[in-house]
């Protein structure tokens, strides 16, 4: 009768590094890791085992999308971590950890701190035959002619191949987020912009839902329609200055200049953007531009209000860095 158990289900955020932390400070013999992507070289450099086993996949363009990390590997190496590549035609795709012949952890993170502290993975952790099974599989591969020694030479190799392909991949991402960020279907030349213009953030309230981001899009208005106390705000808005949307845990996904000042729509008035209790707040707004989530630009702190004034020179890089990421010249 197989006595093999799962000793625990690892699926909470941040545990995968915590729990392979635990088992590598109890741990007295020989650690195994499989992982096609590495980037995270504190948790095996810095564990100090008996002995350390990497198996990896190593391909140019992982190298060139950060999927893994040369530097990582060679400090892993350099701390004393033994490290082989398997050759393409294997397919390596197994996340697993093996400690000693005690337990072994089969997942879905790879040795990234992605996966490690961020991603939502699941793991599970075994004990019993499974561990010597496990243990079996990796000594094939790891003694097989599929897998070589990873250098110091081969680490000095792929860093000079890849570095042309690195900006050849860095020119086509860049073109690939240009066609991806769209504008009312004009191309965005420069812009006359004021010099007393200001700038402001509209909260498009993502976390309510989407509809309301895609009306003042489509309507070409920012707007806002809580009952909140910095009205203010939105009555310093005049044509001509700069608003930039921002989505919750996006960024800045669009860019548009005002057309105009301030209009307020009480409640049941005729042609407001969505219908409410509370009065609409709005600027009308020729969109420049507007990108999906995953081309949005960061901003370093999420605007707690919306309309905020970011006008000061304490935002200025921040101001710089939208306009250029969304092509935008002034």
């Amino acid at each position: 009768m197989d006595s093999t158990r799962v000793s625990d289900v690892i699926t909470k955020v941040g545990s995968h590094r915590t729990t392979l932390e635990n088992l590598l400070a109890r741990n007295r013999g020989v650690v195994r890791v499989a992982s096609p992507y590495v980037t995270d070289k504190g948790l095996l450099a810095g564990s100090n085992p008996p002995k350390v086993r990497l198996l990896v996949a190593l391909s140019e363009w992982d190298i060139v999308a950060g999927a893994t990390s040369l530097n990582c590997l060679q400090q892993l190496i350099e701390s004393g971590v033994k490290c082989r590549v398997l050759k393409a035609w294997c397919k390596l795709h197994a996340k697993v950890y093996i400690f000693g012949e005690d337990c072994a952890i089969v997942t879905s993170a790879n040795l990234t701190t992605n996966a490690l502290d961020r991603n939502i993975e699941a793991g599970v952790l075994l004990r019993g035959p499974a561990v010597s099974q496990l243990t079996n599989w990796f000594e094939d591969y790891w003694n097989s002619e599929a897998a070589q020694p990873l250098t110091e030479g081969m680490i000095v190799d792929l860093r000079d191949r890849t570095a042309v392909l690195k900006k050849k991949f860095k020119h086509l991402r860049s073109l690939l987020r240009r066609k991806a960020i769209s504008s009312t279907g004009q191309d965005c030349p420069s812009i006359n912009i004021p010099p007393t213009a200001q700038y402001f953030i509209c909260n498009t309230d993502r976390r309510h839902g989407y509809e309301a981001e895609k009306l003042m899009r489509e309507s070409n208005f920012a707007a806002a329609w809580e009952d909140f106390d910095y009205i203010g705000h939105v009555e310093t808005v005049k044509r001509g200055d700069l608003v930039f949307m921002y989505a919750n845990r996006a960024g800045i996904i669009a860019v548009g200049e005002a057309k105009g000042e301030h209009q307020t729509l009480p409640p049941a008035t005729p042609h407001r953007i969505i219908a409410g209790d509370s009065a609409e707040w709005r600027i009308p707004v020729n969109w420049l531009r507007w990108a999906d989530a995953e081309h949005a630009c960061p901003w370093a702190r999420p605007p707690y209000k919306t309309f905020v004034d970011v006008s000061s020179d304490h935002y200025a890089a921040q101001r710089k860095r939208v306009l250029k990421h969304f092509n935008i010249v002034l």
